[in-house]
């Protein structure tokens, strides 16, 4: 599980990227307009965790009511190499479904 890994969703209609690093229970990472910072608990080939959502660049987004820190609560598991798993962000209306491959 530790590594980083890219990750791609579809946030409410609109494609979305971003790299995460797992390392040792703590979780970083990043897009053009967010940081994110958290820990998560893994259990074999799943895991569940809980990041924040900083917004650092650009108007914040107002699919998130124009929140500047969002929390997260994730949950995912690898399946044949690929990480799959659902976000839920406070004031989303719906969970969000993600895909992720460890690149290094």
């Amino acid at each position: 599980m530790d590594g980083l890994w890219t990750i791609n969703s579809n946030v409410f209609g609109r494609p979305s990227a971003m790299v995460l690093t797992f390392n040792g229970g703590k979780v970083t990472g990043g897009n053009t307009e967010y940081y994110y910072v958290g820990t998560y608990q893994p259990n074999g080939d799943s895991l569940a965790g809980q990041m924040t959502a900083t917004h650092y660049f650009s108007t914040p987004d107002p699919l998130f009511s124009g929140a500047k820190v969002i929390p997260i609560q994730f949950n995912a598991k690898v399946v044949n190499g690929v990480l799959q798993g659902t976000a839920k962000a406070a004031n989303a209306p719906t969970p969000i479904t993600f895909i992720g491959h460890k690149v290094a």
